[in-house]
């Protein structure tokens, strides 16, 4: 959970153009970061995982801190099942 007294709150507009460009080197657009707020990313495993935000007059804020918690809940899900594809191909 954020935790305003500790953590960087920044708009959506300042977290999308905090990550590198991604499809077509195109820059990612704050639309992305709302649709992971309200619907996540699917992983693998079939779990969801959501982007942290919080609502503050009428505006939605995330901060740098969930940013770097939403893409490790993601990481090592994806190379865990990386690493156990390379396993089974090789047996």
């Amino acid at each position: 959970m954020i935790d305003l007294g500790q953590e960087n709150p920044v708009s959506l507009s300042q977290a999308a153009r905090r990550l590198p460009p991604f499809r077509s080197d195109r820059p990612v657009h704050p639309a992305t970061i709302w649709r992971w707020i309200t619907e996540g990313v699917r992983l693998r495993d079939g779990s969801r995982v959501r982007l942290e935000a919080l609502r503050i007059g009428g505006r939605f804020v995330t901060t740098v801190e969930a940013l770097d918690r939403f893409a490790k809940r993601q990481t090592p899900n994806a190379l865990l099942l990386d690493a156990q594809r390379r396993v089974r191909s090789h047996a």
